[in-house]
């Protein structure tokens, strides 16, 4: 043999590469079905199966190429020229399948896994854009052009350059700007006012609706500085002179209607200055039903429901995230250490990304706690739960807009908890974590290696998700090594196979090249389903991942010399 190994194999392998490539665009081109993925989606998605089925399929089509070439060459000996010394030959074939095992593994962690994730995602986008379409659908029905307009921006979010959407969003919002014209107040000057949350820019806000006479207002930011900075006299000054202002404004006794609706809506202010967000919501809802253009009452209505938000969520829009698609059958440890465990279950966590931000809701959750020697603390169910705005809190209280009786909360079967935390639960991991606790599929091929090892060292040895992503782990640490076992056995293989032919290889042995892959293919799969069996073994009978490692260096150590010494086994001639 009087050329390198890569020379030899090396047109081999590209030509394999390129045509599984193009094969496997195509078959993922021409399998697309738009009740998947949608339409803009489908050149990403061919793409994005074809690279991941180049990867599944590595190991077998570089053996297939490599005894190919080798076995449909004719040998060396007989075009003449000296054989390379062994240990040329050797060299060559190692460094050769090393550099390659090492490229795979790295397009395997990164644009492999992040192909798996993406795949995952645009799944889930179709899903859901077609929900919302639906929901936009059933909105318009009803004449509710807000909720309509809404669900065309979502849509719209995912699928920008659908015009049949484009145009349903149009023409929504114009019917519900031509709805709403009557309804728009002059907030145009208050729009004007100074922005921020420091005691300094809320003075100048209160002083500024002050000067408009808007002495509610006033008094309310007044107030807000007051808590921020005690020491700010100003506003203290200016919370005193705007309650003046309001009392003094109070209508005469002869203006019933009028004197009865001011006293509400002072009682409704104080009570929202308390910090009784419920109680001033339903009071200022109230009142927005009688006189819906009075500005007090929608700027403190607006301003309560923001703050009931950051306690409970809207039994509303629980019902329209629950008719979206999500991650189903939750199931994860909440806490887990000397003191006591928490485990919940959630039957399915329910993602909403809007322009201003991201809603996770989360369905039929049922939780439980356990002190250090195993009695159950707590045991409660809840319907639903709103993630609050700084991902560390569940809600688990929910309400009407209207109707205040109309409370959905958490069902304690054992146990207690204080009051203040009855309806909240604290969630004890990231919520991006989330959804590889899933029981019906973990999404671990979509995590790179030191993402794994990182969720690995978060989760208890007791946690079953430790246990898959151990072998997970074990199973791709081996990948390299067996694709240099097979790889060197290939050159063995197709080595001995050389030289059978006295000229050129027939074009019968080029036609066979396909069913070599498939026969090298079965033999790999079977090889590398047989680690995973070996390696799951390892992981749950002998303690873990250390072992695991021991025994994967072990093997693949006595693989590669079983592989070098058949090699060496080959004429060089």
């Amino acid at each position: 043999m009087n050329r390198s190994v890569l020379a030899r194999i090396g047109p081999a392998l590209f030509a394999f590469y390129l045509l599984a490539y193009a094969g496997f665009f195509a078959w993922a081109w021409f399998t697309f079905t738009i009740e998947q993925y949608l339409p803009i989606f489908r050149v990403e998605q061919a793409a994005r199966r074809a690279l991941l089925e180049l990867l599944a399929w590595s190991v077998p089509l570089t053996a297939a190429a490599v005894v190919t070439a080798l076995s449909l060459a004719a040998g060396s000996a007989k075009r003449g020229g000296p054989a390379l010394p062994f240990n040329q030959i050797v060299t060559s074939a190692v460094l050769t399948f090393l550099v390659l095992a090492a490229g795979f593994t790295v397009i395997s962690e990164t644009a492999g896994a992040g192909s798996h994730g993406r795949l995952d995602e645009m799944a889930w986008q179709t899903r859901l854009a077609r929900q919302y379409k639906d929901l936009a659908v059933k909105s318009r029905g009803s004449q509710d052009w807000n909720r309509a307009v809404d669900y065309d921006r979502l849509y719209l979010q995912i699928d920008p350059d659908n015009q049949e959407v484009e145009g349903w969003r149009t023409s929504d919002e114009a019917r519900a700007s031509r709805e709403q014209a009557g309804a728009a107040t002059a907030a145009a000057a208050a729009a004007k006012l100074p922005t921020g949350v420091d005691a300094g820019s809320l003075v100048k806000k209160a002083e500024g609706y002050f000067d408009q006479e808007d002495w509610f207002s006033a008094l309310w930011y007044a107030r807000q500085a007051e808590q921020i900075d005690p020491r700010r006299a100003d506003a203290t000054r200016l919370a005193a002179r705007a309650l003046q202002m309001i009392n003094g404004s109070e209508p005469t006794r002869e203006q019933a209607e009028d004197l009865t609706f001011f006293k509400t809506k002072k009682a409704a202010f104080d009570v929202l200055s308390l910090g009784d967000a419920a109680t001033a919501y339903y009071a200022f809802s109230a009142l927005a039903r009688q006189r819906p253009s009075d500005p007090d009452v929608k700027e403190f209505l607006t301003e309560s429901e923001k703050l009931l938000k950051g306690q409970v969520y809207f039994s509303d829009d629980a019902d329209t995230a629950a008719a979206l698609p999500g991650v189903a059958n939750l199931l994860w440890f909440n806490a887990n250490d000397a003191s006591a465990t928490e485990v919940v279950w959630a039957g399915r966590m329910v993602t909403i990304t809007r322009e201003d931000g991201t809603n996770r809701w989360f369905f039929d959750i049922e939780a439980i706690r356990f002190d250090a020697k195993g009695a159950a603390t707590w045991h409660f169910s809840v319907p639903r739960a709103r993630l609050s705005e700084d991902e560390k809190i569940l809600l688990l209280k929910g309400v009407d807009r209207i109707d205040p009786k109309k409370v959905t909360q958490a069902s304690y079967h054992a146990g207690s908890r204080p009051a203040a935390e009855r309806n909240i639960l604290r969630l004890g991991m990231g919520i991006e974590d989330l959804p590889i606790h899933s029981l019906d599929r973990a999404l671990l091929a979509g995590k790179g290696m030191a993402e794994l090892w990182r969720i690995r060292r978060s989760l208890a040895r007791t946690d079953r998700l430790h246990t898959e992503v151990s072998v997970e782990l074990a199973t791709r640490a081996a990948n390299p090594f067996v694709f240099l076992v097979v790889s060197l056995f290939a050159v063995a293989f197709g080595w001995s196979l050389r030289g059978r032919w006295t000229g050129r290889a027939p074009a019968l042995a080029w036609l066979a090249a396909p069913a070599v892959v498939a026969a090298v293919g079965i033999l790999v799969q079977l090889y590398l389903h047989a680690h995973r069996v070996l390696l799951g073994f390892v992981v749950l009978s002998l303690g873990g991942l250390t072992a695991a490692a021991i025994v994967l260096g072990v093997l693949q150590l006595a693989l590669v010399a079983i592989a070098l010494a058949v090699l060496a086994g080959q004429s060089t001639a």
